[in-house]
């Protein structure tokens, strides 16, 4: 019996987090399955991670919604003023988007540095 062995591949991108749509990184998500933001220290007035999305690179983005009509976004922990950071998984509904912009709630954690982790 031969078995079968399926690939995942990884991209990790640095980011710098903003309050403005126009200034947050644009990631392609085309093929992925997978993923979460790694954040280093940021300011614990900072609630959360808004999830915006496009079909193009060029946008126009627009903010994500579930099927509920509820905001797809990451609530961001109270501890997130910690020391070590923190990883968050992104939401499923990334995934259905050619691109993604992650985009703080508030200018309260702007220019926190970290990373997404994607896996296809």
């Amino acid at each position: 019996m031969s078995h079968v062995t399926i690939k995942r591949y990884e991209r990790e991108v640095p980011i710098t987090l903003s309050s403005t749509e126009g200034a947050s990184l644009s990631l392609r998500m085309g093929g992925m399955a997978g993923g979460v933001v790694s954040l280093s220290t940021m300011d614990s007035a900072a609630t959360t991670l808004q999830m915006w999305g496009a079909s193009s690179e060029d946008g126009p983005y627009r903010r994500l919604c579930r099927t509920d009509g509820t905001f797809a976004e990451v609530t961001l922990a109270v501890a997130a003023a910690s020391t070590e950071g923190l990883i968050y998984s992104l939401p499923d509904e990334v995934f259905a988007v050619a691109y993604l912009k992650l985009v703080l709630g508030s200018a309260a954690g702007d220019g926190t540095l970290g990373s997404v982790s994607l896996k296809s």
